[in-house]
């Protein structure tokens, strides 16, 4: 009964080391598991199992789409910057363009005031011709038009420069002067001081005109837009042009009026006429509209053809007979020139307002949109929030998911390796799940054992099928235990038949030999040992063969294909068990001969005994071996009931 104990407990114990085996593989399956996900998922590593891991990786995933959106904020940002400071330019440069238009209003006036006074002066009330006369009548409507402007002039422009502070230090000391200086004109009778007089009257105008044209050129600031440069500085040379012909017109109605012009006047004529036509060019060359229009008047007036040969005429300057019809064609022509230069001005002027409009619509749809924009990603960064979690949090369940499947993938893998490998030797395993054809080889030398039990027959007629399947697993489980101290690969067992064999498919020299018979005599030591569960009165006895030899070993057939010896060494070897006795190791002469080069073991002679096809062969009994080369290594019965 205590031998059925200790049988009973060995069985258990080789149950709980195929636990302890499983265990291990989940362990190791759960490790590579969470390894697989850390590597795998993500731009950074986390780990699905961790809340932290969880939560860092939801923060990566949603702070990913906010990089492009953070870079539309900032561009859009930037973007409403630069439009609200264009915007702001257009505005500011708006209002000083409607600040110059009273300005350039009382300069047209006192520019046309100067051409009429200066006529007046010339002909002295005389009526020349139709189309230029001016008689007091008119110089006065002229006056009261003047006055009108200045009356409706809301500021009076700061001047830099302070020259002309008597004068224009205020609007008050401006009209006073401009009074005084109409008196004058309306009360001389005397024609003797009229060069004289013109100069001085001249001059006068010429410095208001001057410092208000200044002030209006002053006040247009220019700007970084380059379409609006080129019309301001159009518009800038203009204004000067229309001033310089003025007074190119006075000082040509002086040549013509007296024969000749003084050296003063002369280099004042040469000086302004050269800067009128510098600036009207340089007008047409910014403005193309504006040469359209010049060259335009040139063929409607058949008139404006006599300003360049009058012009050449002055700049000669020779002594000659005035003749006051020239001079007052030359006056009228001129007048109705820089008429024309002023409309082309204010032509400009509208020109530039209808830019600064558009810009400035333009840049308001573009500050609208920007605005839509920004409204519409704070309204759908929630959303993205949203979305972003929900998939993160669908990723994460999937990546555990698929780590805890990987992990069972991996265990049954394992577990199916171990069984396969239990089934083939291990390189031919390989080669199979490879799909290729594993050949057979051939192998020069070695060593075959058999086993079985003997009466077997008897005990299983004696048996339930049960007891007897029990009977051979717990047996050969124990068998299976011992043979893995050795260097053997077990081929088979069938019924009771137990077949092992060294020196493949790992070739090891002339060990194979005494592996097998150390294996053997194990063997035998447990047999002694193990008692049969279901007759544990009844003891177990083995017979074992070995023989040695070559062979031919390899993989037959495709359903449940098989790692087969073939050879007569596995033959003898059989004939080895069979012919043996119960618990004898029965070996052949060839397994002697190896046995006795390496030394250390004892035989028994047994006699012949007849092989089919071989003829009567000497067989012996392995009596003994040395003790360093019989292992034991395996666990004791004892042992495994005190764990």
């Amino acid at each position: 009964m205590g031998e059925s104990k200790e049988s009973g407990a060995y069985v258990d114990y080789l149950d709980d080391e195929d636990n302890k085996s499983e265990q291990s593989d989940l362990s190791a399956s759960a490790t590579e598991a969470s390894s697989l996900v850390t590597i795998s998922a993500g731009c950074c590593t986390f780990n699905p199992v961790s809340a932290s891991g969880k939560k860092w990786h939801q923060f990566q995933m949603i702070l990913l789409p906010f990089i492009p959106i953070a870079a539309l904020i900032i561009q859009n940002c930037w973007f409403m910057s630069t439009v609200a400071k264009h915007q702001h330019e257009m505005q500011t440069l708006g209002k000083q363009v409607d600040g110059t238009v009273e300005l350039g209003m009382l300069l047209t006036a006192l520019q046309l005031e100067r051409a009429d006074v200066a006529y007046f002066v010339f002909s002295n009330g005389t009526k020349l011709r139709s189309e230029t006369n001016i008689t007091r009548s008119t110089l006065a409507e002229t006056f009261r038009r003047t006055d009108e402007i200045l009356e409706r002039l809301h500021s009076w422009p700061t001047f830099k420069d302070s020259q002309p502070d008597e004068l224009l230090s205020s609007k008050l000391r401006f009209q006073i002067q401009l009074e005084d200086l109409r008196e004058v004109t309306e009360l001389r009778k005397s024609t003797n001081d009229k060069d004289d007089t013109v100069k001085q009257k001249m001059d006068w105008y010429n410095v208001i005109t001057y410092h208000i044209m200044e002030a209006i050129i002053s006040n247009i600031k220019d700007v970084n837009v380059t379409s609006v440069w080129k019309l301001l500085v159009a518009y800038k040379d203009l204004i000067r042009s229309v001033e310089y012909f003025g007074i190119v017109m006075m000082e040509g109605l002086n040549f013509f009026g007296s024969g000749t012009l003084s050296q003063d006047r002369f280099i004042n004529y040469v000086t302004h006429d050269t800067l009128a036509w510098k600036s009207l060019n340089q007008t047409k060359d910014f403005v193309s509209a504006i040469r359209d229009k010049v060259e335009e008047y040139n063929e409607k007036y058949e008139e404006f053809k006599n300003i360049t040969e009058w012009r050449l005429l002055i700049l000669e300057n020779r002594a000659q007979q005035s003749d006051l019809t020239v001079a007052d064609d030359y006056f009228y022509v001129m007048y109705r020139f820089t008429d024309e230069l002023r409309d082309l001005q204010w032509y400009l002027l509208d020109v530039i307002k209808s830019y600064m409009k558009t810009e400035t619509r333009g840049a308001d749809t573009k500050v609208t949109v920007s605005i839509i924009v920004m409204v519409m990603v704070f309204i759908i960064s929630p959303l993205i929030i949203v979305l972003v979690r929900h998939a993160t949090y669908t990723i994460q369940i999937f990546a555990s998911t698929l780590a805890s499947k990987g992990a069972e993938l991996k265990s049954e893998k394992r577990r199916c390796d171990r069984l396969i490998h239990q089934m083939l030797p291990k390189p031919v395993a390989i080669q199979l799940k490879k799909k290729k054809a594993v050949p057979a080889e051939s192998y020069k030398e070695v060593s075959v054992y058999f086993s079985d039990i003997v009466g077997f027959t008897d005990l299983c007629s004696d048996s339930e099928p049960m007891q007897v399947i029990s009977f051979l697993n717990s047996l050969y489980k124990l068998f299976d235990s011992r043979i893995e101290n050795y260097d053997v690969y077990k081929v088979e067992t069938i019924g009771d038949a137990y077949m092992v064999v060294s020196g493949l498919p790992h070739p090891n020299g002339h060990r194979h030999a005494s592996e097998l018979v150390n294996m053997a005599l194990d063997l035998i030591e447990g047999a002694e040992e193990y008692r049969i569960p279901h007759r544990p009165d009844r003891s177990l006895q083995i017979r074992a063969g070995i023989n040695s030899g070559p062979c031919v070993a390899g993989v037959v057939g495709t359903k449940m294909p098989r790692y087969c010896l073939f050879g007569d060494t596995v033959n003898v070897a059989s004939r080895m068990e069979s012919t043996g006795e119960a618990m004898k190791v029965h070996i052949s002469q060839t397994t002697k001969e190896i046995l006795e080069n390496i030394g250390g073991y004892s035989f028994e002679f047994r006699g012949y005994q007849e092989v089919k096809g071989k003829g009567a062969m000497p067989t012996f009994w392995v009596s003994g071996a040395p003790p360093s080369n019989k292992k034991g290594i395996r666990i004791p019965v004892k042992s495994a009931l005190e764990q």
